[in-house]
């Protein structure tokens, strides 16, 4: 079944609860799987929208700029990948299953504590 646009954007605001900004990098990097992210690199318009901020990127963006990126990052899982039938409802039960400890907050910049988890 294809995401609507109330599910992208619900997911959306979830994400957005509690001063969330985005998953760590190391949680990232998997989120980065999900959306098969590397298979847009013939894509240069598409991958340099989603493509997720790493080390020096990373450290010198903002909170917002972090979660913009993460927001477009839902948007492609749900809106334009090729494969978003089954892309976005894994990205959908991968965040919402995500540890406290595995998101960056506003308040929180480097979160809640370490991130135990092995997804």
């Amino acid at each position: 079944m294809k995401p609507t646009k109330k599910e992208v954007y619900d997911l959306i605001k979830f994400c957005t609860e509690d001063n969330k900004v985005c998953p760590h990098p190391y949680r990232a990097a998997i989120l980065w799987k999900i959306i098969e992210g590397n298979e847009q690199k013939d894509k240069p318009e598409v991958f340099e929208k989603i493509r997720p901020l790493v080390l020096y990127m990373w450290t010198n963006s903002s909170n917002e700029q972090k979660r913009i990126k993460f927001h477009e990052q839902i948007k492609f899982a749900g809106f334009y990948s090729p494969n978003k039938e089954k892309v976005f409802y894994k990205l959908k039960d991968f965040l919402h299953n995500l540890e406290k400890e595995c998101w960056r907050y506003t308040n929180r910049p480097y979160g809640l504590g370490w991130c135990k988890s092995k997804r």
